[in-house]
């Protein structure tokens, strides 16, 4: 290690440049480190970074809903660099459809094609109705070269499960269907595909089926926090709340390095009234996960709601450390859903 610290003073001097290391950012943006968003936007921009370091940047910043982020992506999808292009269309992810094509669409018509691919994929969800025929007929063909892309490795059930996914937010229902069916047809034991047609499922309002097949997925799998979390919402749906409770809790539990699992078991804890059990999850949860954002808004709205206001005020002064004077943007913003 001496020797290559001698050789780079060599090379470089001893006064050198003191900027971050984009390790330590892309690191930091992984664990949601507090104002972690700003210095990925910041790498996302560095046209003296490689494109691949400045891609993981900009695709990180799908888990950070703020003004931030929405200028990163639009800088982003103007980069003459196509690997920026694609990082920037993968952070799209965070908002809503209606938001994504005022941004993108122009990368429907890119003149590379892994660049059209993605953006097929990060436009799908996006309505006829908000696009003008000519970026409708842009999205068509570039949609065409996704499914032509996924069927190159037909023998794959990945393949036919991300055909799945782009079926199902273009509300092909059937289309959607026939895909997870046919991912199961080439590997029985591929439950992420189980979990999806549940999803499915779940659109059609058809959760007595939807429940059959994750019940099916956990013969497969049966401590997958995943297909616990996908009953337990599904159990809550259908009005069964004491079941959903303990599906909830059993992902929460197998789970606990995804704060999701532990935000939504004290959310349906809170929701049958166990205010009190909730608050203790989520307590739980955000010491696991001090940066997580959705945890610490359910606690301030918590103990607001129960009359804690000195609680929910220090829960309220940690999250605005997250993001200072960055507030998220909630109308463009996507909340997930799905599973993928």
């Amino acid at each position: 290690a001496q020797g290559a610290e001698n050789w780079v003073a060599k090379w470089h001097g001893t006064e050198r440049d003191a900027k971050r290391h984009y390790g330590e950012v892309l690191k930091a943006g992984r664990e949601g480190l507090p104002g972690t968003e700003r210095a990925l936007a910041k790498l996302g921009g560095d046209s003296t970074e490689p494109g691949i370091v400045r891609a993981t940047a900009l695709a990180l910043l799908r888990h950070y809903p703020s003004q931030t982020t929405v200028n990163a992506i639009a800088q982003g999808v103007k980069e003459e660099d196509p690997l920026v292009r694609i990082g920037a269309l993968r952070a799209l992810d965070v908002l809503r459809p209606a938001s994504r094509h005022e941004l993108a669409h122009h990368l429907l018509s890119d003149p590379i094609r892994t660049v059209r691919i993605e953006a097929a994929r990060a436009l799908a969800p996006v309505s006829s109705k908000v696009l003008r025929p000519p970026q409708q007929t842009a999205l068509n063909e570039a949609m065409a070269e996704y499914i032509e892309a996924q069927l190159v490795n037909a023998e794959r059930p990945s393949a036919h499960l991300n055909l799945g996914i782009l079926y199902a937010e273009r509300s092909q229902f059937e289309r959607a269907e026939a895909a997870y069916r046919m991912a199961l047809r080439l590997a029985p034991s591929f439950y992420p595909a189980l979990v999806n047609l549940a999803d499915l499922y779940r659109l059609q309002k058809r959760d007595k089926e939807g429940e059959a097949v994750l019940r099916q997925a956990l013969t497969l799998v049966p401590d997958d926090a995943t297909v616990h979390h996908s009953l337990g919402l599904l159990l809550v749906r259908v009005g069964r709340q004491q079941e959903a409770i303990e599906a909830l809790k059993r992902a929460a539990k197998l789970q606990p390095n995804d704060p999701r699992h532990g935000y939504v078991y004290g959310v349906a804890l809170n929701s049958i009234g166990m205010a009190e059990k909730a608050i203790t999850v989520l307590e739980e949860t955000h010491q696991r996960h001090p940066n997580d954002r959705q945890v610490l808004l359910t606690l301030v709205t918590i103990h607001r709601d129960h009359g804690d206001r000195k609680a929910a005020l220090r829960y309220a002064e940690k999250l605005m450390l997250l993001s200072p004077q960055d507030q998220a943007a909630p109308h463009l913003m996507e909340q997930p859903t799905r599973n993928q």
